[in-house]
């Protein structure tokens, strides 16, 4: 079985800032890049030309709600995600981590996983490392996150480091179970070629933080993800960067300043809140770019 079709190159750069392309099984993407959210398989109120239109070149959905509905085996059964939206281009999936933390008291945190309510009908369910991975792979997306814990705003440096310790065993229970997948051909992304990105939590805790840099990049994800806070919010709003090449030449395998490296790398791919960020460097326009109005 081949590998899953993922590359990154810095095509480039501009003191700091980066440029570059990312390849995915299903296109190629410049960073960086906005990542409109289709939280259910729809980007609400436009059709996926639109969002097309729009200049999107990859969007996100989640896995904690197409598992509720209209089910992931539904959405496996039509194709996967790319034919059960018509969406031609790359797909990231969420793994269902924060969404279940903010079931706030319908949720309890355990080191096998998550149990919640569903807030559609006040049913049991109950996500662990496995599950998460194994929703994601049905639903069939490019690039899917590891199941981690979210820890909230102002939660003690005690709270915050047994959530980062809990999110690395469950990194690694991920990448095993995806592994495995892989080798026996189960589940429709391993199967086709998935990329499973790691996630770095610790909080608001700089120490901690670079401490989970390091754990996290010692499982050989495809890339890993920094979680971010948000204002008072719990560490929940994303930040999307490169695969194992950038996060090595960002120096995180070497602890020394690899947060702040970290930082920088996240922004070639998804910009400061996904937002993407304009003027660094040259880089080749896109296809048909010239026809488009200025912005």
């Amino acid at each position: 079985m081949t590998g899953p079709r993922f590359n990154f190159q810095v095509q480039h750069t501009d003191g700091g800032a980066r440029a570059g392309e990312l390849e995915t099984p299903h296109g190629k993407v410049l960073t960086p890049f906005f990542m409109p959210v289709a939280t259910q398989a729809t980007v609400k109120g436009l059709t996926p030309e639109e969002v097309k239109a729009a200049g999107a070149q990859i969007i996100l959905s989640n896995a904690y709600h197409l598992y509720l509905r209209p089910g992931v085996e539904t959405v496996r059964k039509m194709g996967g995600l790319h034919k059960f939206m018509g969406w031609d281009g790359p797909i990231l999936t969420d793994s269902g981590g924060f969404q279940a933390f903010s079931m706030g008291p319908l949720r309890k945190v355990t080191d096998d996983g998550i149990r919640f309510r569903s807030h559609i009908d006040g049913s049991e369910h109950n996500f662990t490392p496995q599950l998460a991975t194994a929703n994601q792979e049905g639903l069939g997306a490019d690039i899917v996150m590891c199941f981690d814990q979210c820890i909230a705003y102002g939660a003690s440096e005690k709270q915050v480091r047994q959530a980062m310790e809990r999110t690395h065993r469950w990194a690694q229970a991920c990448f095993d179970a995806h592994q495995a997948h892989q080798k026996n051909g189960a589940g429709n992304g391993a199967a086709t070629g998935q990329a499973l990105f790691g996630i770095v939590q610790g909080g608001t805790i700089p120490e901690l933080r670079d401490e989970s840099a390091r754990a996290i990049s010692a499982i050989p994800f495809h890339s890993r993800q920094n979680a971010r806070r948000t204002g008072t919010t719990c560490t929940a709003a994303y930040m999307r960067f490169s695969i194992n090449t950038l996060a090595q030449s960002a120096g995180l395998r070497t602890g020394r300043g690899g947060l702040e490296r970290l930082r920088q790398a996240r922004l070639e791919l998804g910009g400061e809140g996904g937002c993407a960020r304009r003027g660094v460097g040259e880089r080749p326009a896109r296809e048909n770019e010239s026809e488009k109005p200025a912005a």
